[in-house]
């Protein structure tokens, strides 16, 4: 059996003759912090014993210390709740801080130890990110290590230098906006010509082409259980391109009812009314009866995000993101049914009972997008 010795810093252990394991308690500056190590060599028990004294003395100081995500959740939420009752917060910018937190800052850094980031590492994740995302993850990366400094978890806030950002726009960019940014990007493209196509994107899981060919005689205003939801009958789309051809939906069951909540149905309650008052056939109307054409649309996206755009400091993504985004936080956010969720977007399903027997309608997605955004607090 193999015979240990266990001191105040560590432990030898006798593995077998000639061979020993070492044990210790550190902060090696591996990403885990304060954590136990172990190492086994072939060794006499004097060199086991000389290089257990060696991390002894390299270590003398290391204390115990709390992950990103420990940091995050004991001190930097509170203190985010407390700036918010207090009123120095508003509710938006507590839901995008968080936002931001959850999809980009978390996944990489929650389960490191706040010792652990180099400037490396860092300015490496940093890159991958856009350049308004990467300025806006080291905001909220410079608050949680500001607080793991202020209560001496780390000796220095890495986060506070001058990181650079990338310029690279990803053409195929896999960035989704948080519920509460895509409330803040909706406000911002209210009555301009993107504001249909936006709301019936990230609030109502329409494909670009299909949140452009809708016409007044689609929508249907309803109330139910005192929220007014907007149901619109997909049943055509814009086809991609510098025309204005009007093409069916993308598959069969792509023909389907969207349901947007409040305050964006109220919008497009607005924008109904006004397209019948004025005669229009088309919601997204482009002035002479006409619909307004893709390559409007995304030229008019692209020059959103351009400085001095309506959505300037946003992470810029290619329009379809909004699906996937609306995708995203239906589930995330608002714990939506997997299933329904996939009906609500146009897909057939998985499986012979989603495809075959699972067949929700307008009063089901109408019902339960309600009942999903009754307790939403966004404005």
């Amino acid at each position: 059996m193999a015979q240990g010795r266990r001191r105040s810093f560590g432990s030898i252990e006798c593995v077998r003759h000639g061979v020993y394991r070492v044990r210790w308690m550190a902060d090696e500056r591996d990403g885990r912090g304060y954590a136990r190590h172990s190492l086994t060599r072939p060794w006499t028990r004097r060199e086991a014993a000389r290089f257990l004294s060696e991390r002894q003395v390299a270590h003398y100081d290391d204390a115990p210390t709390m992950t990103v995500s420990e940091v995050a959740e004991r001190f930097w939420v509170p203190e985010l709740e407390d700036r918010l009752r207090e009123g120095s917060l508003k509710p938006k910018s507590y839901e995008h801080y968080t936002g931001v937190y959850r999809t980009h800052v978390e996944p990489r850094w929650g389960n490191v130890a706040v010792t652990g980031i180099t400037p490396l590492e860092y300015q490496e994740w940093i890159l991958t990110k856009s350049k308004a995302m990467g300025v806006r993850v080291q905001v909220v990366m410079r608050e949680i290590l500001r607080l793991a400094r202020l209560y001496g978890l780390v000796g220095e806030n890495v986060a506070m230098s001058a990181y650079r950002t990338s310029e690279r726009v990803d053409a195929r960019s896999k960035a989704v906006w948080p519920l509460s940014e895509c409330a803040d990007m909706a406000d911002a493209l209210r009555g301009g010509v993107l504001e249909v196509p936006f709301v019936m994107q990230a609030f109502g899981s329409c494909r670009v082409g299909e949140s452009c060919g809708l016409k007044p005689g689609d929508f249907e205003f309803r109330d139910v259980g005192g929220m007014t939801v907007a149901c619109a009958h997909v049943v055509r789309q814009l086809l991609g391109g510098s025309g204005r051809r009007i093409g069916p939906p993308k598959t069969k069951a792509s023909a389907r009812w969207v349901v947007v909540p409040e305050p964006w149905s109220l919008w497009l309650r607005e924008r109904v009314s006004d397209a019948v008052a004025s005669g229009s056939e088309w919601l997204c109307d482009d002035g002479l009866g006409g619909v307004v054409g893709r390559g409007t649309i995304d030229s008019a996206w692209r020059r959103a995000f351009a400085r001095g755009g309506a959505l300037s400091g946003h992470e810029a993504a290619p329009m379809r993101n909004l699906r996937a985004s609306w995708r995203t936080n239906m589930r995330s956010e608002m714990h939506m049914d997997r299933d329904l969720l996939e009906k609500m977007m146009g897909h057939a399903g998985r499986g012979v009972g989603e495809v075959s027997y699972f067949r929700p309608d307008v009063d089901v997605f109408a019902e339960a997008i309600a009942c999903a955004f009754r307790g939403y607090g966004h404005r």
